[in-house]
């Protein structure tokens, strides 16, 4: 799924708002858990058997209808044998409504990449 397909899905069925840094850090984490899946030939079944969660909820983690606790994410990652870095770096935010589109350049925003 692109970022821009998971972008709308998720401000689709979302109660409230989140923006641009959230969404883009919950689509990487997401991402993160597909391709470590895929790398290692894991199933979605074998998948949650191995973290011991049910498959409906790896299904929501994966389609990205799921917000991820610390604890689960650790889980992912210990899984897959990698650690978590947070790091801060410059982006561009692009906040859109139905009139106007305005990118704006940030500082601090927070990625997580993995090692």
């Amino acid at each position: 799924m692109s970022y821009l397909a998971y972008s709308k899905k998720i401000l689709k069925s979302m109660e409230y708002s989140v923006n641009g840094l959230e969404l883009e850090m919950r689509y990487d984490v997401m991402r993160f858990i597909i391709n470590n899946m895929q790398r290692n030939n894991f199933t979605q079944k074998e998948l949650a058997q191995k973290l011991k969660m049910k498959d409906s909820q790896l299904s929501k983690i994966l389609s990205g209808e799921n917000n991820l606790t610390l604890k689960t994410i650790a889980r992912f990652f210990s899984l897959f044998k990698k650690k978590p870095v947070i790091y801060e770096k410059p982006t561009e935010i692009f906040f859109a409504d139905n009139i106007t589109a305005t990118i704006v350049q940030t500082t601090s925003p927070v990625s997580v990449v993995y090692s």
